[in-house]
């Protein structure tokens, strides 16, 4: 949780939501893990989530045309 709380005070979420467009796919999929991660549990990074359009971004990820994407995407 400390580290959660350290990557929402650091817009860590901005930065890893911007890699989510990124043209390389393994980017995109860790980038979409690493959201997960910061969100579990974590209602404020949530947020923050929710504030940057996140969803719209990983809905569209949904559709990528690498399966490990998708699969991160619908784990997120």
């Amino acid at each position: 949780r400390e580290a959660q709380v350290s990557c929402a005070k650091h817009k860590m979420v901005q930065l890893v939501i911007a890699l989510l467009d990124h043209e390389q796919a393994d980017v995109r999929q860790w980038a979409t893990l690493v959201l997960s991660t910061a969100w579990a549990g974590y209602g404020e990074a949530k947020v923050q989530g929710a504030q940057l359009h996140a969803h719209e971004k990983l809905c569209l990820l949904l559709s990528d045309v690498v399966p490990e994407v998708r699969a991160a995407a619908a784990y997120c």
